[in-house]
């Protein structure tokens, strides 16, 4: 695998992938307050993890620019996927009929098909943190 695939085009596409999110909840904020408001766990805390939620993305997103941090950035990102995944794995297990709401090029997708989208983004955050400290030393 070539360095800068690692080191510059894999962190691009992660930074591409949490800004549009971040970008996409707090563009339409209130949608996105009354979809998190559908869940029943997230009810109560809907309007502060409304802020949370894209602000820990713009943080990801920071970590994922600056080459310093950018490990940092991946492990970051590895985390939040995982956790979001994990989400979409308990929507499909406990809230089936409950549609997917996810906003803007991802609306499309069913909780299973974000599901595959998701694990596809997972993968290769983890194949670069895994090599990503091999490579960013040459």
């Amino acid at each position: 695998m070539k360095k800068s695939m690692v080191t510059e085009w894999i962190p691009a596409l992660l930074i591409l992938l949490f800004a549009y999110t971040a970008i996409s909840k707090l563009a339409d904020y209130r949608r996105f307050t009354m979809v998190l408001e559908q869940f029943p766990f997230l009810r109560s805390t809907s309007h502060i993890v409304a802020w949370l939620l894209p602000l820990s993305e713009l943080m990801i997103v920071a970590l994922l620019f600056f080459p310093a941090t950018r490990l940092a950035g991946l492990a970051s990102s590895l985390l939040a996927m995982i956790a979001f995944t994990v989400f979409l794995v308990y929507m499909i297990t406990f809230y089936p009929k409950l549609p997917c709401n996810c906003g803007g090029v991802l609306e499309w997708l069913s909780w299973k098909q974000h599901v595959a989208f998701n694990s596809v983004f997972l993968l290769i955050n983890f194949g670069a943190i895994i090599i990503y400290p091999k490579v960013s030393k040459d």
